[in-house]
């Protein structure tokens, strides 16, 4: 999983980069990998791996003077702000952040940013601090003034919990060992954010299936009215593009994805050409249906959608706990018999706003 946060954080095109990340090392490619770097003449000094083979056998694959080899056996580093624990192959998070008693914007703005979560692990929570960004925006406070008491306390009580999110262990590999992935995309919103989230859920040699949290991304509400169909809209068009990303990520598979919202306006607009909506809702559908066909997208009950919790936050004390957000709906490891039935009345009007 560390190519994602390569691929975001890593301009190759003119530049050198002075420390490269290699997620693709393994005991069985490490010729491929020692060919390609000599053959561009990188020898790469720093090494960590989560198999002692491949770090026992660092020295003998390179020719020169390997006194500077920086090989590192202990348990946790840092990868492009991914603290990796090789030894148990997991991502963790440690957080420290602490605040006086008078907590002014400038520090709460600084300090929070420190919860660094590129591939969304933690989005019930990072969506909770995007909204307290957008009500600190709305209050129109000074960079040194200190937040109101009612906003002080939330955070306060916001952060304290944040030490439970260092519990959390996040697998590194994604059970990939067979050449066919199904990907499973969920959507919504709510007044406050809209948020998409992807599971990968394969079939394993013993025959049970497994479950992966992928990927996940939120965003907040924008400050002037929207109706909540269009933001569901929204939801599935953040959706639709973060699957374009896991697309070309998992080019060498063989990929099946599905797509489900609870929105039956969402779907009814999906159903039907672009051009019979208006600009709003035309524009968001064409690029919607060109990443992700009408097929594809199917209903589910919001009780089911594990995007709902995105889109209204989870406090750091209840995330490590939430199954539906770390393994998905209970069906997603049945066949396709256990999974919802669309509903074939909407009960939800549409309404072109």
């Amino acid at each position: 999983m560390f190519g994602w946060v390569i691929a975001g954080k890593l301009n190759v095109k003119n530049k050198e980069p002075n420390e490269l990340y290699s997620h693709f090392l393994s005991t069985k490619n490490d010729l491929k990998t020692d060919s390609l770097l000599q053959r561009s003449e990188s020898v790469p000094l720093k090494w960590r791996s989560n198999s002692p083979d491949v770090l026992s056998r660092i020295s003998s694959n390179w020719v020169g003077d390997t006194s500077n080899l920086e090989i590192h056996p202990d348990e946790c580093s840092k990868a492009l702000g991914l603290t990796w624990n090789s030894v148990k192959d997991t991502f963790i998070f440690n957080l420290k952040v602490n605040f006086p008693n008078n907590i002014p914007k400038r520090s709460f703005l600084s300090q929070s940013a420190r919860l660094f979560d590129p591939l969304g692990f933690l989005t019930p929570c990072t969506v909770s601090i995007k909204i307290f960004y957008q009500q600190l925006w709305l209050l129109k406070l000074d960079w040194d003034s200190p937040l109101p008491d009612a906003l002080a306390t939330k955070w306060k009580t916001f952060r304290k919990e944040c030490e439970q999110i260092c519990s959390i262990h996040i697998p590194r590999w994604i059970h990939t060992a067979s050449q066919q992935v199904t990907l499973h995309g969920f959507c919504d919103a709510s007044e406050l954010a809209y948020a998409s989230v992807i599971y990968a859920v394969q079939l394993q040699a013993d025959g049970n299936t497994k479950v992966t949290l992928l990927v996940a991304k939120s965003r907040g509400v924008p400050l002037k009215p929207v109706s909540i169909p269009r933001l569901e809209l929204n939801g599935a068009l953040l959706l639709a593009r973060l699957y374009a990303t896991c697309k070309n990520i998992f080019k060498e598979y063989d990929v099946h994805f599905y797509a489900w919202t609870d929105s039956q306006v969402v779907l009814s607009w999906l159903s039907s050409p672009p051009r019979n909506w208006k600009p709003y809702i035309a524009n968001r559908t064409s690029e919607i249906l060109d990443l992700v066909p009408a097929d594809s997208w199917r209903y589910v009950p919001t009780k089911m959608n594990p995007a709902d919790i995105a889109c209204r936050g989870l406090s750091p004390k209840e995330l490590p706990r939430c199954g539906l957000w770390w393994e998905g709906s209970q069906w997603l490891s049945c066949g396709m018999d256990s999974w919802p039935i669309g509903l074939s009345n909407p009960k939800e009007m549409i309404r072109l706003v």
